[in-house]
Formats: C-alpha cells, sequence, structure tokens
C-alpha cells in the first residue's frame, strides 16, 4: 500500500515538470516573449512621379525692327495757277517724297496653347512714324489784262505723318514643344486690322510783280496764303506671316526671336484748301506697305 502510494507521488511530479514548461511558452497563445511585442509593420508602396503638366497660356513682350518697299504715295485734287496764262497746273511726282524706310515696333499680347503643336494669341503694338512730304515751288504769269499782269511766285510745303497700332489674331505651330524642350522652332500666321492717325500740315503762299510793257516793278507783294492743318483715324487690313525659334530659359520664360512679314493696307487723308487761284479738295494716298521685320521678345508661361 505504501509502495503504490510513493509510485503515484513519483508519476504526479514528473507530470508537473513536464507540463510546466509547456504552459510558460503557451501563456500568451503563442505570440512568442515580451520583446516580440508591438505594431505589425505595413508595406511602404514604391514613390509615384509627379507629372510635369505643360503651360496653358502665355503673356508676351516684343520689339522689332522693320525695313522694307516704301508705300506709293501721291497726291491729287491740288491745282495751283487759276489765272495763269496757260491755265491751271496740278502737283508734279517729283515735288513727293516718302520715309518708309524703317519702322521699329513695340508690343504686347496673351496666347494660349491649344495643344503641344498649336497656340495662338493676340497681340497689339505700336509702330514709328512714316512722313510724306510736298515740297516745291512754281512760277507763272498771270493773263494780260489791258497790257498789264502779274509774275506770281508761289511754294508749297506739305506733310503728312502716319502712326497708330496694329492688332492681330495670330495663330502657329510649333515643331518641338514640351517641358524638355530647349529649342523649339515654329511657323506662324496672322490677321487684323491696323488703326491708323494720320496728321497732315499744308502751306501754300503765293507772291507777285506787277508787270506791263515796261517790266515788272517792285517790290513784291504778297497775293494769298492759305495753311490748313487736320487728323484723322482710319482703319485698314493687316496681316502677317512668320518664322522664328523659341528658346527657353527656364520654366517659365522663353526668349522668341522671330522674321515676320507684315502688310498694312492703304490709307489717305484729305481736306479743302481754298486759295483764290490755287486749292482744291486735296488728297493725299499712302499706298500698302509690305514690311520685313526682325523681332525679339520674351514669352512667359502660365499654368
Amino acid at each position: 500500500m505504501k509502495l503504490n502510494q510513493i509510485s503515484l507521488s513519483l508519476m504526479v511530479a514528473a507530470f508537473a515538470a513536464i507540463s510546466v514548461p509547456a504552459s510558460a511558452a503557451d501563456w500568451n497563445y503563442g505570440a512568442g516573449s515580451i520583446k516580440d511585442t508591438g505594431p505589425v509593420a505595413v508595406p511602404v508602396p514604391a514613390p509615384v512621379p509627379i507629372p510635369e503638366y505643360s503651360a496653358r497660356y502665355y503673356f508676351r513682350v516684343d520689339a522689332g525692327i522693320g525695313l522694307g518697299d516704301g508705300p506709293e504715295a501721291s497726291e491729287s485734287g491740288y491745282y495751283y495757277g487759276g489765272d495763269a496764262s496757260y491755265g491751271r497746273r496740278e502737283l508734279g511726282d517729283g515735288w513727293l517724297t516718302e520715309d518708309f524706310d524703317t519702322f521699329v515696333t513695340f508690343g504686347v499680347g496673351v496666347g494660349m496653347y491649344i495643344s503641344d503643336r498649336f497656340r495662338v494669341d493676340v497681340t497689339a503694338e505700336t509702330r514709328s512714324r512714316g512722313e510724306v512730304e510736298i515740297d516745291g515751288n512754281y512760277r507763272f504769269e498771270t493773263v494780260e489784262l489791258h497790257g498789264a499782269w502779274e509774275d506770281v511766285y508761289g511754294t508749297v510745303h506739305d506733310k503728312t505723318s502716319v502712326s497708330g497700332g496694329i492688332f492681330l489674331l495670330n495663330g502657329y505651330y510649333d515643331f518641338n514643344r514640351g517641358p524638355q524642350s530647349r529649342f523649339t522652332p515654329y511657323v506662324g500666321a496672322g490677321i487684323g486690322f491696323a488703326w491708323n492717325e494720320l496728321r497732315r500740315v499744308h502751306g501754300t503762299s503765293e507772291a507777285s510783280w506787277d508787270c506791263d510793257a515796261g517790266g515788272c516793278r517792285a517790290p513784291r507783294t504778297v497775293r494769298d496764303s492759305q495753311h490748313v492743318t487736320d487728323k484723322t483715324h482710319d482703319l485698314s487690313i493687316a496681316a502677317m506671316a512668320s518664322v522664328g525659334l523659341g528658346y527657353r530659359i527656364n520654366d517659365y520664360m522663353l526668349l522668341d526671336m522671330n522674321y515676320r512679314y507684315l502688310f498694312v493696307d492703304s490709307t489717305d487723308a484729305g481736306f479743302s484748301i481754298r486759295g483764290e487761284q490755287f486749292g482744291g479738295d486735296s488728297k493725299v494716298s499712302i499706298g500698302a506697305m509690305h514690311e520685313h521685320q526682325l523681332r525679339a521678345g520674351l514669352r512667359f508661361d502660365v499654368n
């Protein structure tokens, strides 16, 4: 009996020795030791590249110098020698000179990129003044009356100046545009109108000597003098064609260099001159201008 009790006690002790380590290891249901506790790690996704967007709009400033064929200028309606022995005369073509050889332009504009290849803009610019001058003198004898006549000497000075602005709607094709494009060649064309301011100043003065069969006698006396000034405005068609190169200075600024052919249609300035024996409804006409320009400017991109 005693032996059986001893054997049973030994079996219980052995079982306890085996069971305690297993229970110690499984007290937190197999989650590991305290050093293994903490938040579960979350995988970090790969960085997404930020897309590069092209600008949507732009502003521009430009300056240029133009050389070209001067427009043909003419005058009609003016006459002198209303009482000349040979009848009235008109001004000769040799009396007119034009100064349209060089033009300087300054302009601004706003534009929009339609796509990576196409863009449009609206521009406004001023241009330097062009001039048409009429300078000359004439001399004639009046019709003899009762053996007497007048020896008449006249001078004419007339200046018409043209200035104003040009307003164009332009379209362009860019051959290689994008955020990484340093050089962008392009071609363009545009149409619009020119606003012309014409200022005309005219002066005619006549003096004469009294003459008869014995000759002409001094002093010379003022016979007639007329001075007229007028300023008018009108519109004429304008158009352009260009080829150029854009150079990207930074992400928001481009240097724009281009050649531009500019067409501006004809205009005229007229008024009435009322001398006793000269004058009339005089009109100075300025023909169409064909100008070849070299231009440079800056474009500022705006998103």
